[in-house]
C-alpha cells in the first residue's frame, strides 16, 4: 500500500510541475468545449485555437527528419508576438520559427508583415 501511495504522490507532483500549457498535434480546434482549453494568447488574437492549429501545421512541415516520433507541440507561453516568433517542440529538439505575416501582433491591427510595429501583449490587458 505504501508503494501505491508513493507512486500516486509522485504522479500528482509530476503532473503539477509544468504549469505552462502545451498544444500538441491533436488538432486544437477540434478539442471539445467541455475540456475548456484556454490559450495564453493576447486578447487581440480573436481565434486562438485557429492560430494554434496553423502553428502546429507549420511545425509538422518543418519537423526534422532525425526525429523518430510524431510528437509535435507548441507552448502557448513561448509564442512571442513582439518578435513574431514561436517555438516548435519536438521529442528531442526545439525549433524557433516566424509567425505567419498575417498574424496580429498588436491591439491596433498590427501584423507580423511589419514586425517593427509589433507590440506584443500589453501589460495589464
Amino acid at each position: 500500500m505504501k508503494v501505491v501511495c508513493i507512486v500516486l504522490l509522485f504522479v500528482i507532483a509530476a503532473g503539477g510541475a509544468d504549469t505552462s500549457q502545451e498544444i500538441t498535434d491533436r488538432n486544437p480546434s477540434e478539442i471539445k468545449q467541455s475540456e475548456n482549453v484556454k490559450l495564453n494568447f493576447p486578447s487581440f488574437i480573436k481565434r486562438p485555437l485557429r492560430l494554434a492549429d496553423q502553428l502546429i501545421k507549420m511545425c509538422k512541415e518543418k519537423k526534422p527528419e532525425t526525429e523518430s516520433t510524431d510528437h509535435v507541440a507548441i507552448n502557448d507561453k513561448l509564442v512571442n508576438f513582439k518578435n513574431c516568433t514561436f517555438i516548435c517542440k519536438y521529442e528531442y529538439s526545439n525549433l524557433t520559427m516566424s509567425l505567419p505575416n498575417s498574424t496580429h501582433c498588436g491591439p491596433h491591427n498590427q501584423t507580423c508583415a511589419k514586425p517593427d510595429e509589433c507590440v506584443g501583449d500589453l501589460p495589464g490587458c
